[in-house]
């Protein structure tokens, strides 16, 4: 009986131990994606458009985050995995803009910095 107690013991202890493994392991691997696009959304005229929604998406898996930007027009999006993206610029009362194939390398800061005219 007692050493029944023992195994089972010494098995939780290692699936525990691996269980804890596995988690720093995840945490680890989506830690490394460091990669960022920024830029500055200006209207025709080169003043800065502050509230714009920018929404990347990474052209391989869909994935998307959105960021708006601040007033000088500015935005960053960290976080990102290497690959192409698309950069949407959207703001009411202004043309829609799209730029397709960013090419993002690991650990590096790409800027997509684009005009935008009224509607």
């Amino acid at each position: 009986m007692r050493d029944m107690r023992e195994s089972q013991s010494i098995l939780m202890r290692y699936l525990v131990i691996t269980a804890l493994a596995i988690g720093l392991f995840a945490i680890t691997a989506q830690a490394q994606f460091n990669a960022i696009i920024q830029g500055t959304v200006t209207d025709t005229s080169g003043a800065a458009v502050g509230g714009v929604t920018v929404t990347v998406t990474n052209q391989e898996t869909s994935k998307s985050q959105s960021v708006a930007t601040d007033l000088s027009g500015f935005y960053r999006v960290p976080g990102l995995a290497p690959g192409k993206y698309t950069v949407t610029a959207a703001f009411s009362g202004f043309k829609q803009e799209t730029v397709k194939d960013v090419q993002v390398n690991a650990e590096a800061v790409q800027a997509v910095t684009r005009c935008r005219t009224a509607s």
